[in-house]
């Protein structure tokens, strides 16, 4: 410890020393001794390097400095020596590859390999990472293994290290010296599984270079988990050397150790339409069966996976290649029930059974899963009213439904629309869990006092009362940009335009409006088209509007049960009637006996 204090004082007083050296460092062996230059280079370097240590280190590169090779017993070079070089190579790649190439200046005996007895990582490997593509020739040229591995796992071989700077002349090289392109490393990844994970667009230059060196590649061959460089390809949305190897000829079927096939990734990408069209003209060309309904080890299917992913175009293409709509996975959810908990818009169930009407595949409408819950039951969580209204056209009977209570939204599986997308969550969110409860009514549903505080709580939650105006200050929908936008919008869906609709009364608005003009308004471009400033404060007050007959009729029902007033019920269009939508909420969760929710 003592002697590391004392190496880091005179380090703090060296560099000084070398910032202040006029000219150019020279001869440093004139002052210094080979093995005290050798321990200068290596402690600028090690553990936590500052800028003077590598500012230090680039100087002395640029000198005529040779290192000595350190001699045994029997008068040949050590390769067992860690070197400035080991320590470079482990800084940030950006100091790295300015360090790397002017020490190999300085370290320039390819006769012998040095090896750093820690970890294994040998000049060679370094010099194969880092694309030095003179310095690997000449170790090749002097009888370096190009299939080294090194005694520690951690440490990849050096194909793979030359694959971390994309040099395709530093591949070629290895693979015209005999490097195995099949030699795996500690994750039991060949060259290809790096390529398939990391460089998309050197995939084809790879696989030339092989072609022209005559080797034989392994293009199934699983890692330690089973993938085949196909699967790592398609699961790191690598559509280049994907279609590579789809051409190629890579087996289209094979499953990794979660029984994944090459579909279910493709059903999980990003770009996926292109690269599916592709897997199928190929596997059609080469008379390849293609089980496309084939289980993952969650009993998932690739229709699940489209699905859960909402790739609409591919649950399209899988269904008219034969995909079955009605198979459940682990968990027992069905297409339907993934439709139903958002994964894709509110319209796609519509697009979905028209594809499966057309080849007369029939869903189950009453499948519950390993919770009991049904497709509709998650639709109504969701808050998809197209989805519900659709359930409810195909299915005679309600008598086994459950209303969802409040748990099941907050442990939503798909978030009710992405808020990158939608900005108008609150007012689609209020608009259709209103329609949703007129739906299920007219099929006979009797909506409980719970179901409805389920729904106001709804409201509490997702801040969807308005809160009072400061009356000093100018009403917000007298923005003059506001009021501009307003006045040109709105007559589409309500008769009247956005402006005249915020100035009218509720009482005015509910005898004239349905909730579904709100919802298509909260769905359309116009609303958009809202300056962002003000376009919260009116989402609120829509919110505020539409709820009024809903919460009204709630609240006065449950203020007569609290009170016991049965009279009141005469005259309820005459009570209660400045109280807001948060007010009469107040009142329906004190006749419940319940507290306000946590929000």
């Amino acid at each position: 410890m003592a002697d590391e204090d004392q190496g880091s004082s005179f380090l703090r007083r060296f560099y000084p020393w070398i910032k202040n050296w006029e000219g150019r460092l020279t001869n440093l062996l004139e002052i210094f001794r080979n093995e005290e230059i050798d321990w200068l280079l290596q402690e600028s370097l090690i553990e936590e390097p500052n800028q003077q240590g590598i500012q230090f280190v680039i100087a002395v590169t640029q000198t005529d400095y040779k290192d000595k090779p350190v001699v045994g017993d029997d008068g040949k070079p050590s390769s067992s020596r860690t070197t400035a070089l080991h320590h470079a190579a482990r800084l940030s790649p950006s100091d790295a590859n300015i360090l790397v190439p002017g020490l190999f200046e300085i370290y320039d005996r390819f006769d012998v390999n040095y090896t750093d007895v820690e970890s294994g990582l040998t000049h060679f490997h370094i010099a194969c990472e880092f694309g030095c593509e003179e310095v690997v020739q000449r170790f090749l040229e002097l009888g370096q293994d190009p299939n080294l591995v090194a005694e520690n796992a951690s440490v990849d071989p050096p194909l793979h290290s030359a694959l971390k700077s994309v040099n395709a002349k530093v591949i070629e090289l290895l693979l015209k010296h005999k490097a195995d392109p099949n030699l795996t490393n500690g994750d039991g990844s060949t060259a290809l599984h790096l390529i398939c994970q990391k460089y998309d667009d050197f995939g084809e230059v790879f696989l030339r270079i092989i072609d022209e060196s005559n080797q034989t590649l392994q293009v199934d061959v699983g890692d330690k988990a089973g993938e085949t460089p196909l699967h790592v390809a398609l699961r790191h949305n690598n559509t280049k050397v994907a279609r590579s190897l789809i051409r190629r000829g890579v087996d289209l079927t094979r499953t990794n150790d979660e029984k994944e096939t090459p579909l279910h990734l493709i059903c999980n990408m990003n770009d996926d339409l292109q690269i599916l069209y592709y897997f199928f003209e190929i596997s059609e060309e080469r008379k390849q069966t293609i089980d496309i309904d084939a289980e993952d080890g969650l009993g998932n299917r690739p229709l699940h996976n489209a699905l859960r992913n909402g790739k609409k175009n591919a649950t399209k293409l899988l269904l008219e290649k034969g995909a079955d709509p009605c198979q459940a996975n682990s968990w027992g959810f069905t297409p339907l029930h993934l439709i139903a908990q958002g994964s894709v818009d509110d319209d796609f169930v519509k697009t979905f059974f028209k594809i499966t009407d057309k080849f007369d595949r029939v869903e189950v409408f009453d499948h519950q899963d390993v919770f009991g819950r049904t497709a509709l039951c998650y639709a109504v969580a969701s808050v998809l009213p197209n989805t519900v209204g659709f359930i409810l056209d195909r299915v005679a009977n309600l008598s086994d439904f459950v209303y969802p209570d409040g748990s099941l939204s907050d442990e939503a599986y798909v978030p009710l629309y992405d808020p990158n997308t939608f900005d108008n969550c609150k007012l689609r969110r209020a608009s259709g869990a209103l329609m949703i409860a007129e739906y299920l009514v007219h099929s006979g549903y009797e909506i409980k006092e719970s179901d409805a505080l389920t729904i106001m709580t709804s409201f509490a939650r997702h801040q969807m009362f308005e809160e009072p105006m400061d009356p000093e200050e100018l009403p917000w929908y007298e923005d003059e940009e506001f009021a501009e936008k307003a006045r040109q919008i709105g007559t589409k869906y309500f008769g009247i335009t956005l402006y005249d609709l915020i100035l009218r009364p509720p009482e005015q608005t509910t005898r004239r409006l349905h909730i579904e003009d709100y919802y298509e308004f909260a769905c359309s471009a116009e609303w958009l088209r809202l300056p962002e400033e003000k376009k919260a404060a009116c989402e609120v007050h829509l919110c505020e509007k539409l709820a009024r007959p809903f919460f009204r009729y709630w609240g006065v029902k449950a203020f007569v049960q609290w009170t016991g007033e049965r009279q009141l019920m005469e005259r309820s269009s005459t009570i209660l009637v400045d109280a807001t939508n948060e007010d009469l909420y107040m009142i329906c969760l004190t006749a419940a006996g319940r507290e306000l929710p946590e929000p």
